[in-house]
């Protein structure tokens, strides 16, 4: 979960861009500067890093097993592999290190796909959604296909040795990574894929990785539902959600409930998440404690960036009476958690769906290192009842698993469940 409040973009041609990457890439890091950069990563995440046990890794047998290999490293590539492979070892799904390359796709909010979003369904790698007018779209696949194989090789085994590979904070977190990562490759190259269609056929396509734009990768909709119940979802808190957010809320007054769709939240600005949460709220409630490894909470231009303990509630503030239940899933992460835990222990709203991602932790921004990036987790967060997510998760009080049915329906069922209980047709 991010806490900055703030931050700057910038706008750049593609033609510039194009010319940049190829510049960096292009360009050998020489030995000493890749020992430059290693050493700063280390003790980075040796000074600053929330946990002074470090999950349990060694760190300091860490940097000498790995100073080894980064004195060996081949190339540029070999060299980044083994700084994140180094960060990775944390087990944690906030701390990352961005390469130069990658750092300016995030910047410019580029990232290299086939415009297909998979997850696990039964069992099986399933379509959850495909991008418009991405190449996926123009191949005819849509949400409900089950992936077989990559480029001729079984999709299971794929992700056996990628989950192999991956440490993070929980086997969700692991299994999320391993399907963004799954068809990853260079922009303009192909990759094959192998499906069976919604009538179980066997389906062939090629499809060619393109550069691909994710400032609309979330999206605010929010609408009233034929059984008066509000409906509202978004998949980030971003500070550009809280004005239609507002004014959602307002429209959605009289409804009889409101469902929160954080299903595929990936979380986000913690001051977001509060927004969120003090429009729902009148009566001032613990939403839990941050914890730091030297008790002082970071600060952002001499204020803090998040108060020791958090408590939500403003009369002033406050819209939304009537009760609401918030929706989740294994893919509902950080601040989407922190929004869930305290609305649960608090008694503002009801859960549904499967236990949660278990990746909250805080960040305050990044470190750059010589054109790289080091996200590093720095608060530790305890819910109101002493539960700490991070690890493990969030308990939904009514169990409702994805299976593919669902994802061809639209992923309804649990928003179904979720109106049975907001118009009495279920106890809430």
């Amino acid at each position: 979960m991010n806490v900055k409040v703030a931050k700057i973009g910038a706008l750049m041609s593609l033609p510039l861009l194009i010319l940049l990457l190829a510049n960096i890439a292009a360009a050998q890091v020489s030995q000493r500067d890749r020992i430059k950069i290693f050493e700063k990563v280390w003790d980075t995440v040796n000074r600053k890093y929330y946990d002074p046990n470090f999950n349990g890794v060694n760190w300091n047998a860490a940097r000498a097993s790995y100073r080894l290999q980064v004195e060996a490293a081949k190339d540029d590539g070999e060299f980044y592999a083994l700084v994140k492979q180094m960060v990775g070892e944390l087990g944690d799904a906030h701390t990352s290190f961005r390469t130069p390359q990658e750092a300016q796709r995030a910047k410019l909010k580029q990232t290299i796909g086939v415009g297909l979003w998979l997850g696990e369904a039964e069992g099986k790698t399933v379509i959850f959604g495909v991008t418009p007018d991405s190449e996926a779209a123009k191949a005819g696949l849509v949400p409900g296909m089950i992936l077989t194989a990559v480029d001729g090789r079984d999709v299971g085994e794929i992700l056996s040795e990628m989950r192999s590979k991956i440490k993070s904070s929980t086997a969700n977190a692991v299994s999320r990574f391993a399907y963004t990562r799954l068809l990853g490759g260079d922009a303009d190259s192909s990759v094959k894929l192998d499906l069976l269609d919604l009538n179980g056929r066997l389906k062939q396509v090629t499809l060619i990785r393109r550069v691909q734009n994710t400032s609309t990768n979330s999206e605010f909709i929010s609408r009233r539902l034929p059984s008066n119940v509000g409906y509202i979802r978004f998949d980030e808190f971003l500070s550009k959600h809280l004005k239609p957010y507002k004014k959602a809320l307002i429209e959605l007054k009289d409804t009889k409930g409101l469902i929160i769709d954080l299903r595929f939240n990936r979380g986000g600005s913690a001051y977001v998440m509060e927004e969120i949460a003090e429009r729902l709220i009148a009566e001032k409630v613990s939403f839990g404690r941050a914890k730091t490894r030297s008790g002082k909470m970071p600060k952002f231009l001499g204020i803090s960036l998040i108060p020791k303990e958090l408590f939500i509630g403003d009369d002033d503030m406050h819209i939304y009476s009537a009760p609401v239940v918030v929706l989740i899933s294994r893919y509902s992460a950080s601040a989407s958690e922190y929004l869930a835990i305290g609305m649960q222990e608090s008694g503002r709203a009801k859960i549904i769906g499967e236990t949660s991602c278990g990746c909250l932790l805080g960040i305050t921004g990044k470190t750059k290192i010589e054109g790289g990036e080091l996200y590093l987790s720095q608060i530790d967060f305890i819910s109101a009842q002493g539960k700490r997510i991070e690890g493990v998760g969030i308990a939904p009080d009514i169990t409702i698993t994805t299976v593919i049915s669902d994802v061809k329906a639209g992923f309804t069922q649990a928003i179904a469940e979720a109106e049975k209980m907001l118009t009495g047709s279920s106890n809430l």
